[in-house]
């Protein structure tokens, strides 16, 4: 089961009892993960059915980010984080009972949120935050299409890349 510490080292794969390690190039990925399902992008390789954080089921999206720095090429494009999709027709929950389960699961293990919202001013979020890793689920849009999602960012965040983290 994934904890704090496991966490700042990669994303513990529950399914197959793998760590997929952060800064892992595609190739290393593919060889603990198989074949993605798909691509959103080139820097986004997706796999359905997986399951991490304590039995949570989902589609997880690895996002490959160049490294930084004037020498950076295609092929140094690195695991810095990743974005997960809760399975809700599996889990037999709608959204906000999905967010909440999960939410107070994580909250045993990691404790105290940096920051929440329960929903009233902003979309229901909670984010824990370590020196080495950002964690955070959100709920966005408005029902009947709301969704969902989750996110683990290896620190430090590369630069220019907070603003895919916004909450609304």
């Amino acid at each position: 089961m994934q904890d704090a510490q496991t966490l700042g080292q990669g994303i513990f794969l529950e399914d197959c009892r793998e760590l997929l390690p952060w800064n892992c190039i595609t190739t290393t990925a593919r060889l603990i993960l198989g074949v993605e399902s798909y691509k959103t992008d080139k820097r986004t390789l997706v796999w359905e059915d997986r399951v991490i954080l304590g039995g949570t089921l989902c589609a997880l999206h690895g996002k490959f980010v160049r490294d930084e720095g004037p020498a950076s090429t295609e092929a140094q494009r690195r695991l810095r984080y990743v974005q997960f999709y809760p399975n809700l027709r599996k889990l037999g929950v709608n959204v906000r009972a999905a967010y909440n389960m999960l939410r107070l699961d994580l909250q045993s293990r990691l404790g105290t949120p940096a920051a929440s919202s329960n929903g009233t001013d902003l979309y229901p979020f909670t984010q824990w935050e370590s020196n080495e890793f950002l964690l955070l689920l959100k709920v966005t849009g408005h029902p009947p299409s709301e969704v969902f999602m989750g996110e683990i960012w290896k620190k430090p965040i590369p630069k220019g890349f907070q603003e895919f983290t916004r909450i609304d």
